[in-house]
């Protein structure tokens, strides 16, 4: 059995699928498609929800729309990032679990909306030989797990080495994270699976 999840009603995928999930995102007018990617997590959410009813807390999945919510509402953060990004040329976005494929997620749309040449990479193969590329001219963007996360004390640690040598540092992820810095976006506390 295929489970296809789309946000098109009549799409290929649509049409190819055993069982259809349709998002309904609303149609995309920009290249990054944020909306159609964020609501397709949401439904593998659910679908994993389906699959093994004990898979997140009972009714965790039903608290993400006002969890986003109040992580939009850290603008001042946001403007931050934005301003240590605004005039470079390059990047890294590093995650480990959940938050590697999140990494590469935001590289790419880094690359589509910002015109900004950016490497999304796993903290492992980051803390190895590439490392090397982080220097003063390079930001750094890294996701954390959160605390309790039994891969983001690698994340903390490279990121801590990597802090001093980095034009600037930003992390995303929950507020007992493990590192402090001022560019900080804190997401509110939810299963590591969800954090993306």
């Amino acid at each position: 059995v295929t489970i296809g999840v789309t946000n098109t009603p009549n799409s290929p995928m649509f049409n190819a699928a055993d069982l259809t999930v349709l998002t309904q995102a609303g149609q995309e007018h920009a290249v990054p498609a944020t909306k159609t990617f964020t609501s397709a997590l949401a439904a593998l959410a659910v679908i994993a929800e389906c699959i093994n009813a004990q898979a997140f807390q009972s009714g965790e999945i039903d608290l993400l729309p006002s969890k986003i919510l109040s992580t939009f509402e850290q603008q001042e953060v946001v403007a931050s990032f934005a301003d240590r990004l605004v005039d470079q040329d390059t990047a890294v976005v590093t995650g480990r679990g959940f938050s590697v494929s999140i990494a590469s997620e935001i590289a790419l749309k880094f690359q589509e909306s910002c015109y900004l040449v950016s490497l999304g990479i796993s903290a492992a193969d980051l803390q190895h030989g590439p490392k090397a590329i982080v220097d003063h001219r390079l930001p750094l963007l890294a996701f954390l797990a959160g605390e309790n996360s039994p891969v983001n004390k690698t994340v903390v640690d490279l990121i801590t080495k990597l802090s001093t040598d980095a034009a600037s540092l930003m992390i995303v992820g929950p507020k007992r994270a493990g590192i402090n810095t001022q560019l900080h976006l804190v997401l509110p506390d939810t299963a590591e699976s969800l954090i993306p």
